[in-house]
């Protein structure tokens, strides 16, 4: 709707993220011309939401970690299609460990939710990665991976042992 020299779209919509988008005018009798470019922005990054918590190697992870999408201004991105894949850091942990499970899940409103990772091997400082592609990576907090489960071994705030119950 144009009025005044001033026309409104109302049904435009860019699909893709991406720098340096420019659009086309042309209204005859008029000169066509060109927007200044602009940016749209989306999906950027992946952000750790629930740590993973091991404690027995090859049991699942007592915590199965959350991922969530987010853009550049650090909010959770609900649309979109992305897989998730989670792999241990190289150099964490213990040589010849590996995952098992569901290593790579889609995310669904902005989140990715693993349910059944575990860790065959056993040792200390295990980071998990979590990737997709075109969006920034993230990585766990190290955990520990025993081979005999500990008696009454507890899980306290941020998912860390923390002794005991007596």
């Amino acid at each position: 709707m144009c009025c005044a020299g001033v026309c409104v779209f109302t049904d435009l919509r860019v699909d893709r993220a991406q720098r340096g988008y420019r659009l086309a005018l042309h209204a005859p009798p008029f000169a066509p011309a060109l927007t200044e470019p602009f940016d749209v922005r989306g999906p950027s990054a992946l952000v750790l939401s629930t740590a993973p918590v091991a404690f027995l190697a090859g049991a699942p992870l007592a915590v199965q970690p959350v991922i969530a999408v987010h853009d550049d201004f650090g909010r959770r991105v609900e649309r979109g299609s992305f897989t998730v894949t989670a792999a241990i850091k190289p150099g964490t942990g213990a040589v010849g460990a590996r995952l098992a499970g569901a290593a790579a899940v889609p995310t669904g409103m902005g989140f990715a939710r693993f349910t059944d990772l575990s860790v065959v091997g056993v040792g200390s400082s295990f980071v998990l990665v979590f990737s997709a592609a075109f969006l920034y990576p993230t990585e766990s907090p190290p955990f520990d991976v025993d081979a005999r489960a500990r008696p009454n071994a507890q899980v306290c705030a941020g998912g860390q042992r923390c002794g005991s119950a007596r």
